[in-house]
């Protein structure tokens, strides 16, 4: 038998049945996505989940999905990070236990996702997030996630593997660097003590920042070591969208865990793979929109460094926190969203554009 077993409820009393949050971010996905999306839901065993579709896009009527799902309407485009923010505080304040960020993307391969994520929870108490290995979509004997690493201080995320042939499921759980958003389930303490996804990201190297900063926080994340889902991801190259948050958010990213010597080599490091993301860029249109994203991040590190900003007074501001709410999280009518939004000292400079997000379909 496998050393992996799937939680099972009847093991223990109704109390202490993890309740799951399921959190997906509807921006300009099709009606007929979301169905496909849903169905897909509707294979989960997990009897003990609620769903929370978040409208990123106001204005746009989503009732069509309200008995499959909570609708919460956000105020503006929050991107994904905010969208998912929002969709986490409200499974929190209903009671949930844990959350299960999905793109809207992916294809569920085995009904018993929820209980192989759970797993790791109760096998290792310090378990805050976990990902499933992840396939591409069509091609389902391709990796696409199987484990992270994101190396300091250079900040280069990578999926060991990608590409290549699945090859021998262990059925583990395995220690990563970072999980991945396309698929995570994150339980509320974390959430609750990292403040969420950094919604300055807007999208894309919020999955490796949030790792991080969980694992500082005494948390791990693991990895269930099979092929749970599939992710309809078009190989490695970079759309416009992609590419502007690729330049940008790399640069954000380091610039706010690394300081000194380990922050210039951060971007060294960025200034030294930017041929090679160029070259992964799919159009003209894509290269500049990485060039102009990367501008944006060098905008953001010459602010701090002329300010002589610490990453310990750029973390004091992170952990400072509002009124809570009854949940432990911040109200989401204050200014910090969700509960610790990043806020630079007020001599670094006017908060950083949230860059194309806004005319594009957003995804992971």
């Amino acid at each position: 038998m496998p050393d992996r077993r799937p939680w099972d409820p009847r093991h223990g009393a109704a109390d202490d049945v993890p309740r799951v949050g399921v959190v997906l971010v509807s921006w300009e996905q099709s009606e007929d996505d979301l169905r496909f999306f849903f169905a897909q839901l509707e294979k989960l065993t997990w009897s003990s989940r609620k769903t929370w579709l978040v409208n990123n896009k106001p204005g746009r009527d989503l009732s069509t999905f309200s008995e499959l799902s909570q609708i919460v309407d956000s105020p503006s485009n929050l991107g994904w990070t905010g969208g998912a923010n929002l969709g986490a505080k409200a499974a929190l304040d209903d009671g949930c236990t844990h959350v299960l960020f999905m793109n809207t993307d992916v294809k569920v391969l085995h009904d018993d996702l929820v209980q192989s994520l759970l797993y790791p929870f109760e096998r290792e108490a310090r378990c805050g997030l976990a990902s499933p290995g992840i396939v591409l979509w069509p091609n389902e004997h391709l990796i696409w996630y199987r484990g992270g690493r994101c190396r300091r201080p250079f900040w280069v995320p990578r999926h060991p593997g990608i590409g290549r042939p699945w090859k021998a499921p262990n059925h583990s759980m395995q220690p990563t660097d970072i999980v991945v958003g396309c698929c995570v389930l994150v339980s509320a303490d974390v959430l609750r003590d990292t403040g969420g996804f950094d919604e300055q990201l807007f999208m894309y190297f919020d999955d490796p920042d949030l790792s991080v900063r969980a694992r500082e926080a005494g948390y791990q994340c693991f990895l269930v070591d099979e092929p749970l889902m599939a992710h309809a991801k078009t190989g490695r190259s970079l759309s416009p969208l992609e590419a502007f948050y690729f330049g940008r958010n790399a640069i954000i990213v380091a610039t706010k865990h690394e300081a000194g010597l380990r922050r210039a080599v951060a971007l060294g490091t960025q200034l030294a793979v930017m041929p090679g993301n160029l070259w992964r860029a799919d159009s003209t249109r894509s290269r500049k929109e990485f060039v102009r994203g990367t501008i944006e991040g060098l905008r953001m590190w010459r602010r701090v460094e002329r300010a002589g900003v610490s990453t310990a007074a750029i973390r004091q501001s992170l952990s400072t926190p509002g009124e809570p709410s009854s949940t432990g999280l911040l109200d989401r009518h204050r200014l910090v969203d969700l509960t610790r939004r990043p806020q630079y000292p007020a001599e670094v400079g006017d908060e950083i554009d949230g860059g194309p997000g806004a005319e594009h379909q957003q995804g992971k």
